[in-house]
């Protein structure tokens, strides 16, 4: 559903008279719904991190060569910092891999560790250590000079490939879905990317806590309730229950404790 199916909704619940368009107009209400639904966005996607809003990124380490100029001789120096996707928004906790599953990356490694790397002699050998610099609009040394932030990895090989997943920056989806999604809304057509109806009840109670209305508690309490619902669908939990333990059908070998006899 669209941002104007969902105020409308809002709306028709309250008992308002319900409008063809919120975008582009001059009323100071579409003005306040407008800045309501964004505000009430942007709460649910920082809420938590929703599994819709996860999305998997690879890295592959290359260099540049440099001429020795008194000698003539060509090396191949590895760049030591790569663009972040543009919609960056925080990286997913010990998601990070080489590609070939050879070892995993401590992305993002803890600066008194990464100082430790950096200018010390110790070295454990395996492990690949990165860090992330989200902020950072340019950058020395970088494969891709181009990007809203950098990864800076220590000691990188060349050819070499990681991937980690990430939270997009973007759960506003525009109509035409050649263009990047956004954090804002900005059209009638932009839609959601998460659940609609949380929305739709977060923006409810936002507006009615605005307009001073006396539903304004019941519809806060609803809202934070259907708020856990919805993180506790995003990641099941394991079944407790089903068949017990001591039926053999639901073992797999070894089928008996190794200590016994």
């Amino acid at each position: 559903m669209n941002i104007l199916g969902i105020l409308n909704d809002v709306l028709g619940q309250s008992g308002f008279l319900q409008k063809a368009s919120f975008f582009g107009t001059q009323d100071p209400d579409d003005i306040q719904m407008i800045n309501i639904a964004n505000r009430t966005a942007y709460e649910i996607y920082n809420f938590y991190t929703w599994s819709a809003l996860r999305k998997s990124f690879e890295i592959t380490m290359n260099g540049y060569t440099v001429v020795d100029l008194e000698t003539g001789d060509r090396n191949t120096v590895p760049y030591y910092f790569y663009a972040l996707p543009a919609d960056f928004k925080s990286g997913v906790s010990d998601s990070a891999w080489e590609k070939d599953g050879s070892r995993t990356v401590d992305f993002s490694t803890p600066e008194r560790d990464w100082y430790m790397y950096k200018f010390a002699a110790f070295s454990d050998g395996g492990i690949l250590r990165a860090r992330i610099h989200a902020g950072l609009k340019s950058a020395p040394d970088a494969g891709n000079p181009a990007g809203t932030g950098f990864v800076e990895v220590h000691d990188p090989q060349i050819g070499e490939t990681f991937m980690f997943e990430y939270i997009t920056s973007g759960p506003i989806i525009p109509e035409n879905t050649a263009e990047s999604p956004r954090d804002r809304f900005e059209a009638d057509t932009d839609t959601w990317l998460l659940d609609d109806q949380l929305l739709t009840l977060g923006i409810q109670y936002q507006w009615a806590l605005t307009k001073v209305l006396p539903q304004k508690d019941e519809w806060k309490d609803n809202y934070y309730n259907k708020m856990n619902e919805a993180i506790s669908r995003d990641v099941p939990a394991q079944t407790i229950g089903g068949f017990p333990n001591s039926d053999w059908l639901t073992r797999r070998s070894p089928y008996y404790p190794l200590y016994r006899k």
